[in-house]
């Protein structure tokens, strides 16, 4: 038999029940499509049928993964209308709904809500599709922002409730997708969107599609095609809910592709399928596409979509029933010319006429009416429908209108006037808000050189009408735009107006009002904004000019840094004693426009405006012989301000004694709330050991506040003097260069926060205090303000310590160097600093024999093994748990052929087997020179437990052999290997797994696969991401069979329960102790010998392969791989046996096994020191879970 090559269709069809770990993902395989097909009823002939068929497979699916509930907050939002719950499969319903339609309260518009969801995304990179599965999951006012990672590149989705255009309500839901490249190629990405609609309990209800009708069959719309909108709902005089979806609007680029659709092909294809137009879709789902397109390094691609409630003008008022649906309110936005145009525009009107009498309703017909400003651009004012029968199905009649330019914001009504010969007529009115755009109708001018720093803020600004027709003064509102450095503090305001065309003639005093109001984002020099208004419809006429001026204070009259505010700086320009136009301060025709008539409106800042603080550390007041003087100053430089009762200080350092610390805090005080007070008494001063030690800390002194200690403005600082020493006065120095926040040569740059930009800000400390220099290393964990009151952000000044594994690495070889080599150390050393950011512990964390013979292996050593965070360590080894270190030289009058070589040291288990090692006959170990790895032999001597990960790459470390192999005479050993290794990972709490061999180990010699090429192999694929294709487990087993395929594999893996699924980075950076009662351990071999190749059929006799061998064919016929059955290179499996910790096994089985197909017929094994070899790059590996019966393709 032979199959076609070729990555199927249906590649993610494992995606289909989409609640699949992110192992699972981006393989090629359709095995859950085909369980879903074959276990789907085959002829569904009721409703109901399918209603309990659907369910029972969703929460069947469900069962995987959950990533929601109906009672969690943690990834759902919500608001009287509606509730978005987000996750791999999200979901979306109403709360009370429209206000209007009582039906729709706490109903579905997507399947599954409020429980698990059956919508789902899909990203496309490079041609693999793979299910968007949050990484990450952050719920902020109105959205839900998550994060997936897939491969390099990084992609955001918001689920943001939003304000909808088509209610004039928040009643809709963005969906916005954005993929980064961040790789150093060039990738192919789409995006798929998959709506499984529902309305109510209605999980059928058809699409009414403007242009095209309604839609219950396969519809495929592209380009021009695509409408503007599509509405669901189903019944047009009762319906249960009305949803609409928006495919065209402001800001957002059309899909390339919409697709109506059956939900469950939709399901169970992740990108494209096949489906015969206008077959019936039943289950209904709506699918978008923006087809993939080539995105360079650092470029990102976006896309969003709305979904939610839809309104609609009713008269249900037999015979016709009537309704008209259409956009409520158009935006400004601009072309790519950067002219301003509204959007939607044209914009699309539907009416839907249905006959709910009893007769027949005689040449029918419909007029759309307009306003002035308002024109139909497609299709015709009087529509003719003919007759309509009682009970026929609705017409639907759809016009798309263009609007006017308008130059103050207007309301316009527009209707349909619906007839027929034997009734009377019928009028639906609906309305449309039309913005103002910014033209040449009115001017600001600012005198500038009134807005000075101080306690209030003077303003003097006119407005001109520079158009040709009067302008009423309600419909101008200025805005001032301002960083407000006292967000708690009352405004106050007062202020008069002069009418020009009056001479000098005082307007009311009430005829200018002020508002203050708090942005909610972050902008360019803006937290706020005043916004006035004029409470008069008298009109300013052609040429007419107005006059306001305005003082505004905080009610406290703290200081007010007006030349940082952004109407006030602009562009930074010099101010003139005069009047000057002034397009800083934007004039809205309405308190809710978006755009304003004149000016501009601040940016929004996308790198986030931030504080600005200034860390000082006297340096010379330290000293460190006995305590650690700490003289610190914290300036707040920016103009946001700092909450000190939400902020802590942290200086970190080595404790370089390892004795118990204490703090005391001299005195804490300074300028706070722009008065100088002293609050050491509101000041909480710890030395908090670090759970986890990173370069130059251990241990940092911890400064937190009450929660009423106050705020640091603008210009206000503290100062903290502070003691540290041992505890009890305990004798023992402190090295400040081993201390992170003394240090100020850390290279490792954080990126700079932003501050704000300054015309004239003269005020500001841009250098050090005397005697003291800035010190980055010193760390501010705070919140500040940037959108007043509401809203508080967490942020860190200061680089924190990193994390930087810490490794030891020893080459115990026999010394000859004519015949062994220190490739494998030295690939280890070099790619674990350069892949992990590693460095050796310290000067004793490494050794070799090979090159100089030099290595005099001491307790120093072995101290600084047991203190590093990764040991490698390659050699010989023995059974036993046995690692012999060999003599400086090699001694060839002592090597005697049987085995005896020149050793008179040894690495091991246990510090008893030096006087029990008769492995070889040879005599027994002194235990000066017996260095055990296993922490019970080491209580009160000074070492501290680290060590979390050995990699042995030496023989025989993992073996269960306990007997005589039969190559020397020997006494059998009263424990293997695997028995002592369980017993060390007992006692060293912190051990999480161990690598090594159970039999004959590769070699950094030329025999058989290189251990270097292993160890490069496993570390740069353990690194290169973070789900379990890339776990110790996957990386060990790709490492050791990558390059050259042995006849045995004698790979082993002793780990803690779970810690095979995690990365070796992931591995190093768990600090804890564990507290699991099993160990597991891993091994693989060869249960088909390279020397033969074998047809498949053929391995269906090797007893517990038969369902492996099944499952493969299947997925090779499914795949269409190119794949000759007759060539199997070789069959493995994978043995997993559970052992408690007295080393007992108590359970054992075949966890998976690894069939490996010859692809080229060129291929042949080759023979090297008398083992069969085959090269992998001429072999496809398929790997066959047993348990959960997934089939993967190995890299």
């Amino acid at each position: 038999m032979v199959w076609c090559v070729g990555m199927p269709e249906k590649q993610a069809g494992k995606e289909s029940t989409m609640r699949l770990n992110k192992v699972k993902r981006c393989v090629a395989a359709c095995i859950s499509a085909l369980v879903m097909f074959t276990s789907t009823p085959s002829a569904i002939v009721r409703a109901e049928e399918y209603d309990d068929w659907k369910a029972e497979y969703v929460n069947s699916s469900n069962n995987e993964v959950s990533t929601y509930s109906i009672n969690s907050n943690d990834n759902s939002v919500e608001n009287d209308y509606i509730r978005i719950i987000g996750g791999t499969n999200f979901t979306f319903g109403t709360t009370g709904g429209d206000p209007e339609l009582e039906s729709d309260n706490y109903s579905r518009l997507l399947y599954g809500y409020p429980y698990g969801g059956t919508s789902y995304t899909t990203i496309q990179v490079d041609g693999v599709n793979t299910i968007f599965q949050p990484e990450t999951m952050t719920v902020r006012d109105n959205s839900i922002i998550c994060t997936d990672t897939i491969g390099d590149v990084i992609v955001t989705a918001y689920f943001n409730i939003v304000a909808n255009q088509y209610t004039g309500r928040e009643d809709a839901v963005e969906f916005s997708y954005s993929a980064e490249n961040t790789g150093d190629k060039e990738h192919s990405i789409g995006v798929r969107i998959m709506f499984d609609t529902m309305l109510g309990s209605n999980d059928s209800a058809p699409f009414r599609v403007p242009g095209i009708g309604d839609v219950t069959g396969e519809t495929d719309l592209t380009g021009d095609a695509i409408p503007e909108y599509w509405q669901a709902f189903d019944s047009l005089t009762n319906p249960s809910v009305i949803s609409q979806g928006t495919l065209r609007a402001e800001n957002i680029t059309a899909p390339d592709r919409v697709r109506f659709t059956n939900w469950r092909m939709a399901n169970s294809y992740s990108w494209d399928y096949s489906s015969a137009a206008g077959s019936y879709n039943g289950d209904s789902a709506v699918c978008l596409y923006w087809n993939p397109k080539a995105i360079a390094k650092g470029d990102t691609i976006s896309c969003r979509t709305y979904y939610g409630l839809a309104s609609m003008q009713r008269d249900n008022r037999p015979p016709l029933a009537v309704a008209l649906s259409g956009t409520t309110k158009l935006e400004v936005t601009k072309d790519d010319s950067g002219a301003e145009i509204y959007s939607p525009n044209p914009f699309s009107v539907t009416a839907y006429v249905q006959n709910i009498g009893n007769g027949t309703a005689h040449n029918s017909s419909i007029q759309l009416v307009l306003p002035d400003g308002l024109h139909i651009a497609e299709g015709e004012e009087n529509v003719s429908i003919g007759d309509i029968e009682p009970g026929s199905a609705q017409r639907q009649i759809s016009w798309k209108v263009s609007a006017d330019p308008c130059y103050t914001a207007e309301k316009k009504t527009y209707s349909v006037i619906v007839k027929a010969d034997n009734t009377e007529d019928k009028v639906l009115e609906r309305q449309i808000e039309i913005p103002a755009m910014k033209g040449s109708s009115i001017e600001l001018q600012l005198d500038r050189s009134t807005i000075t720093d101080g306690s209030n803020i003077n303003l003097k600004f006119r407005l001109i009408n520079i158009s040709d027709t009067p302008i009423a003064l309600n419909q101008l509102h200025p805005r001032y735009y301002y960083i407000d450095e006292s967000p708690d503090a009352e405004k106050q305001f007062n202020s008069y107006c002069v009418n020009m065309d009056k001479p000098y003639e005082y307007l009311p005093g009430n005829t200018v009002s002020m508002t203050k109001h708090i942005l909610d984002a972050q902008y360019t020099n803006a937290t706020a904004y005043f916004e006035f208004a004029f409470n008069s419809d008298e009109k300013l006429q052609p040429g007419q000019e107005v006059y306001v001026n305005a003082g505004i204070n905080n009610a406290s009259w703290s200081r007010i840094v007006a030349s940082n505010d952004y109407s006030a700086v602009g562009d930074d320009s010099p101010a003139a004693p005069d009047y000057v136009s002034w397009k800083y301060m934007p004039v809205y025709s309405s308190s809710d426009a978006k755009m304003p008539i004149w000016g501009n409106a601040p940016e929004p800042d996308t790198t986030g405006m931030k504080p600005d603080l200034l860390v000082e550390l006297d340096p010379s007041a330290v000293g460190g012989k006995g305590y650690m003087n700490l003289n610190i100053r914290i300036t707040n430089n920016g103009l946001l301000p700092i909450d000190l009762g939400q902020t802590e200080i942290k200086y970190y350092y080595t404790n370089d004694n390892g004795l118990e610390q204490s703090v005391a805090g001299s005195y804490i005080g300074g300028r706070i709330n722009n008065n100088y007070i002293g609050i050491t008494d509101k000041a909480i001063v710890n030395a908090v050991a670090m759970p986890q030690r990173m370069r130059y800390a251990d241990t940092y002194v911890s400064v937190k506040f009450a929660q009423d200690t106050g705020i640091l403005n603008f210009e206000d600082y503290i100062d903290l003097n502070i003691q540290v020493y041992n505890a009890g006065w305990a004798a023992g120095d402190y090295t400040l260069e081993n201390d992170h926040s003394y240090r100020d040569d850390v290279t490792e740059q954080e990126p700079e926060l932003q501050t704000f930009s300054s015309m004239a800000r003269a005020a500001v400390i841009n250098n050090c205090t005397v005697g003291m220099r800035e010190a980055k290393n010193i760390v501010v964990d705070t919140r500040y303000t940037a959108s007043g009151i509401r809203e508080w952000i967490d942020i860190i000044f200061g680089r924190r310590p990193k994390y930087k594994p810490a490794y030891s690495a020893f080459k115990l070889g026999e010394g000859k160097v004519e015949e062994y080599n220190i490739g494998d150390y030295n690939a280890f050393c070099d790619r674990f600093e350069n892949l992990f950011d590693g460095e050796k512990y310290n000067e004793y964390a490494t050794g070799e024999n090979i090159t100089d013979n030099a290595l005099n292996f001491t307790n120093d050593n072995l101290k600084a093994i047991l203190e590093s965070d990764i040991l490698y360590v390659s050699g010989h080894g023995f059974d036993g748990g046995v690692i012999p270190i060999y003599r400086s030289a090699y001694d060839e009058t002592n090597y005697k052929g049987a085995g005896v070589w020149s050793y008179d040291k040894i690495l091991t288990t246990d510090r008893n087997m030096g006087r029990d090692f008769h492995r070889y006959g040879g005599e027994a170990v002194s235990e000066d020179n017996t260095f055990s790895l296993n922490m019970k032999d080491h209580v009160n001597d000074g070492v501290n437990e680290n060590l979390k990960v050995i990699i042995a790459a030496a023989c025989s470390q993992l073996s269960e052999q306990t007997e005589n192999w039969g190559h020397f005479p020997q006494e059998p050993i009263s424990e293997s290997s695997l028995q002592r290794w369980i017993e060390l990972m007992k006692s060293n709490k912190k051990l999480k797994c161990m690598l090594g061999y159970y039999g004959t180990a590769p070699s950094a010699d030329n025999h058989w696969i290189h251990d270097d090429v292993v160890i490069t192999d496993f570390l740069e694929s353990t690194t290169s991401g973070n789900d379990q294709r890339n776990s110790i487990y996957n990386s060990w087993v790709k490492a050791n069979t990558k390059k050259l395929d042995l006849r045995k594999f004698n790979v082993g893996l002793l780990v803690r329960p779970n810690y095979e699924k995690l990365s070796l980075g992931e591995v190093l950076s768990d600090d804890s102790e564990a507290k699991n009662d099993t160990i597991q351990y891993f091994k693989i071999t060869n249960i088909i010998d390279v020397n033969n190749d074998y047809d498949i059929d053929e391995l269906s006799t090797i007893s517990g392969v038969q369902v492996a061998i099944n499952e493969v064919d299947k997925y090779l016929t499914n795949n269409n791989l190119d794949i000759n059955t007759s060539n199997v290179i070789r069959l493995s499996e994978v043995e997993k046996s559970v052992y408690n910790l007295k080393g007992d096994c108590i359970e054992s089985n075949v966890s998976e096994y690894v069939f490996s197909f010859k692809t080229d017929d060129n291929t042949k094994p080759w023979d090297i020191y008398g083992q069969n070899v085959i090269r992998e790059e001429n072999a496809l590996n398929i790997r066959y879970d047993v348990k959960s019966k997934e089939i993967q393709l190995m890299d």
